[in-house]
């Protein structure tokens, strides 16, 4: 179930979007920015959602008061599908 935690629409501070080097990323970075809002876009090549130790490595590019984008993947075209 998604529960909101503002009564009314809030423009977050920075959004974080993983999945960088995906199709659906660039639109969206694209969309934020014209927004004002700043993006970390985070791709595979900076950060191996699958590797050993990446929930320590993201955690450390998070701060407190930012929102999460996940557009990240694991595809069967790039040999991820078991």
């Amino acid at each position: 179930m998604l529960v909101h935690g503002f009564e009314d629409a809030v423009k977050p501070v920075r959004v974080v979007l993983l999945g960088a080097g995906g199709f659906l990323a660039p639109e969206l970075r694209r969309f934020l920015e014209e927004e004002s809002v700043p993006v970390r876009a985070v791709g595979s090549k900076e950060l191996d959602l699958t590797g050993p130790g990446a929930g320590e490595e993201l955690a450390a590019l998070l701060r407190p008061d930012d929102a999460v984008v996940m557009a990240a993947a694991l595809t069967p075209e790039k040999g991820r599908d078991n």
